[in-house]
C-alpha cells in the first residue's frame, strides 16, 4: 500500500512512501490516543512509539470501527505520530488503538 508522504513539498509533486506489510511482531496498544478531526496528527498518552518498529505499520482505533485502518507515515517521537491520511470523525481523546 503507498500513500502521499505528508512532508511532500507542494511545487515538486507528490512523494510516495510504502507501507510495510505486518511484521511478525506482536500488535500492541500501550497507552492511549486523541483523534483530531480533520488532522493527520496522532497524540499519543503513555505511548511507546518508535520508528524502526512502528513506522509504515497500520493502525486501528477498535472503538471507532467505522474510521477502518490507517497507516504510521511519520514516528516523531514516543508520544507524537502522523497517520497516512487525515481523521475524519469529532475529536475523540483517551482512545484505544491497535498497532
Amino acid at each position: 500500500m503507498e500513500v502521499a508522504d505528508p512532508d511532500a513539498d507542494a511545487q515538486g509533486g507528490i512523494n510516495w512512501i510504502r507501507l510495510a506489510p505486518a511484521r511478525d511482531t506482536v500488535g500492541y496498544s500501550t497507552g492511549s490516543v486523541t483523534l483530531t478531526k480533520n488532522s493527520t496528527a496522532l497524540a499519543g498518552a503513555s505511548t511507546v512509539w518508535a520508528a524502526a518498529r512502528d513506522l509504515g505499520r497500520p493502525i486501528r482505533f477498535p472503538l471507532h470501527p467505522l474510521g477502518g485502518t490507517f497507516g504510521l507515515v511519520k514516528i516523531t517521537d514516543t508520544t507524537n505520530a502522523v497517520l497516512d491520511r487525515q481523521w475524519p470523525f469529532e475529536t475523540m481523546s483517551a482512545q484505544l488503538y491497535e498497532i
